[in-house]
């Protein structure tokens, strides 16, 4: 209850069905729609995950604090020529490799800017995610705006970053040229051949 319509990935029982049924469904209805699917650069500030623990899941903040307070290991491995180095870091942001937490710690950190984009661009956009895949869909104009929007709040809010280079967008109906013209990233992939949307 706490995630939806926003966030099928954590608690939402056959989650990535509904959510590909939902932008399927939208999409059949709107063809003349734009899609954006967005990636992350780097990862949230932790005090965001403490805030919204404290705020609406007390009971996990303790849990979550003993994970998350202090600086965790980040393993970088490069394999090659029949060895492999292995090479940590210590990270302070985001989610922690490995933790079972993980999910949910994303998932609370980024439901702020969710509501706010909902709040901002729902009458005239689908906003909907899974974990860290974010899909947004609307008039090309609206979407755009709403994908920049995001990459706003992501920066201030958890000052993160969005990698255009990583994203991508879809129409079926719309050209590339249109697509640009309405205000995605120049660096943001284009196709009407379809998109992954999970994973």
């Amino acid at each position: 209850e706490y995630f939806m319509p926003l966030q099928f990935g954590l608690g939402v029982k056959g989650g990535c069905e509904l959510l590909l049924t939902t932008v399927r469904g939208w999409l059949e209805d709107n063809p003349d729609h734009l899609m954006i699917c967005g990636d992350a650069k780097n990862a949230f500030t932790r005090e965001r995950l403490f805030e919204a623990v404290d705020a609406d899941f007390p009971s996990f903040s303790h849990p979550v604090r003993a994970r998350y307070s202090n600086p965790g290991d980040v393993l970088f491995v490069e394999a090659g020529s029949g060895s492999c180095l292995v090479e940590t870091i210590q990270s302070t942001v985001g989610s922690a490799q490995g933790c079972t937490l993980g999910s949910l710690s994303y998932c609370l950190a980024q439901q702020p800017i969710l509501e706010r984009l909902h709040e901002e661009y729902g009458d005239r956009c689908l906003i909907v995610a899974y974990c860290d895949d974010v899909t947004i869909i609307g008039p090309a104009a609206d979407a755009a705006a709403c994908y920049k929007r995001w990459c706003a709040l992501y920066a201030s809010f958890l000052e993160g970053e969005l990698r255009d280079d990583k994203g991508h967008a879809f129409s079926l109906t719309l050209t590339e040229a249109e697509a640009r013209a309405a205000g995605i990233p120049e660096s943001m992939s284009f196709t009407n051949e379809g998109l992954r949307v999970v994973g």
